[in-house]
């Protein structure tokens, strides 16, 4: 599993990627990733992907809006504080 974040100056982190191996899946490393990282956080994720939807709404994260990325996809705009 691995997280790619940066902590912004305002201590805000922003989440640009987290990934579990498939076979480790549903054993909780995603949640501690998250944990370890903190709040306040924010992120995007693909709107059309329930899993990931799932998963951040889960943790307690709201989803505050929604923007497009440069592809046309929709994005679900997540906070956490």
């Amino acid at each position: 599993a691995f997280a790619h974040y940066l902590v912004r100056k305002d201590g805000i982190k922003t989440l640009y990627e987290i990934a579990v191996d498939p076979s480790a899946k549903r054993q909780g490393l995603g949640r501690r990733l998250i944990e370890f990282i903190g709040k306040p956080l924010i992120l995007k994720t693909d709107a059309a992907h329930a899993e990931s939807n799932a998963f951040y709404r889960g943790l307690g994260l709201m989803c505050v809006g929604q923007t497009r990325a440069r592809s046309g996809k929709v994005l679900n705009i997540y906070q956490g504080w």
